[in-house]
């Protein structure tokens, strides 16, 4: 029989027709249901934000603030001398050790001086007897002189000896005041209270007269000693406070108030030094420290605007602001970045409540419908 006349040879190319037939159909159907969809969002023009997307403007306060690095130094330390040449017969002190006003830190060898200045108290001892015995010879010749036993030129001669011996007894007392003052200067005292930061001498050390024997510091009269910019200085002046943090002792900060600023630059750097005295002190700070912190300025009232939502072009700053549910572009006049960098301070252009559009529109036109979930919030 032939295979045209088997009846399932019909009933499959029947199926097969019918299975052509709802292919070719169905991609037809589904493009025109795309197209349709594209031409009707066209039509609407209809822009639809998401809550994150907005951030609505609020008025704000900038508390104005001027970085500064610096180091910790002692306002009040001295090097403490030696006042003579000799020998150095006792070091009673360490560095590091904490000394009150007049302790004695170190004794020259006394023996010297002593002998001298005992030889000066009798140079003295003796121009003084010389001295009365020249005035007693010359009360005497007056009396002589009144009763006519004497010539004028004897009694001038008294008078003369009178003069010589009172210039030999200043001259002894000065070379005593000498002596006693370099016997004083061989105990070596504390000036102030503070602790002894060097040692460079040890007993039994001949020493040049001038020699370095200690470093002194008041740890009480740290003081930050810094730099800033010349662009910096019409932002900060004398009084003004600050924070200010240490490296190496963590997230603990300290107060200090700039006190004194250098009237010229600092040689080829072209900064200006300033110092700032610490509010309160503390044992864990020391001289040397490396600081960093803010001087803290008054503050004023800004309307600060996220950076993403700005688009500069051309150096004209805009932004794409809701208005009763449509789009409106602001030109804006722009300030400063706040201290994180991801807001900008707006002189003009917006106002507090202005509903922004923080996220970029590439397609977007002034007056185009605006749908958002939320009124928007600060972020």
């Amino acid at each position: 029989m032939s295979v045209l006349r088997r009846p399932w040879f019909w009933l499959l190319l029947l199926v097969l027709a019918a299975l052509a037939a709802l292919i070719v159909l169905r991609p037809g159907k589904g493009g025109q249901s795309e197209r349709g969809q594209r031409n009707r969002d066209k039509g609407s023009q209809l822009l639809v934000l998401a809550e994150g997307d907005v951030y609505r403007m609020q008025a704000g306060v900038r508390v104005q603030s001027t970085p500064f690095t610096g180091s910790l130094v002692a306002r009040r330390q001295t090097i403490l001398a030696a006042p003579m040449e000799g020998l150095l017969a006792e070091v009673k002190v360490r560095p590091g050790q904490v000394v009150k006003q007049g302790e004695v830190l170190a004794i020259f060898d006394e023996r010297d001086l002593q002998a001298r200045l005992q030889e000066r108290k009798a140079a003295v001892s003796s121009a003084a007897s010389q001295l009365k015995l020249a005035e007693r010879n010359h009360q005497s010749r007056l009396a002589l002189k009144e009763q006519g036993f004497i010539s004028p030129n004897a009694l001038q001669e008294s008078q003369a000896a009178v003069t010589e011996r009172g210039a030999a007894l200043a001259s002894q007392q000065s070379q005593l005041k000498l002596v006693q003052r370099a016997a004083q200067d061989a105990v070596i005292r504390a000036p102030f209270d503070g602790i002894i930061a060097t040692q460079d001498v040890q007993a039994g050390q001949n020493v040049a007269a001038r020699a370095r024997l200690f470093l002194l510091v008041d740890p009480g009269s740290l003081e930050i000693e810094a730099s800033l910019q010349p662009e910096q200085l019409p932002k900060v002046q004398i009084g003004m406070p600050a924070r200010f943090s240490v490296e190496g002792l963590g997230e603990q900060s300290w107060s200090a108030q700039l006190s004194r600023i250098a009237p010229q630059t600092q040689g080829g750097a072209r900064q200006i030094p300033v110092w700032l005295s610490l509010t309160v002190s503390s044992p864990a700070l020391r001289g040397g420290l490396f600081v960093s912190g803010q001087l803290q300025g008054g503050s004023q009232p800004v309307l600060l605007a996220p950076k993403s939502a700005i688009s500069i072009e051309d150096g004209k700053a805009t932004a794409w602001v809701v208005q009763k549910g449509k789009l409106q572009q602001r030109q804006l006049v722009l300030g400063e970045l706040d201290d994180s960098g991801n807001f900008q301070d707006v002189r003009s252009g917006l106002q507090p409540g202005d509903l922004l559009v923080r996220v970029r529109l590439a397609s977007a036109k002034p007056g185009q419908a605006v749908r958002v979930p939320k009124a928007g919030a600060p972020a």
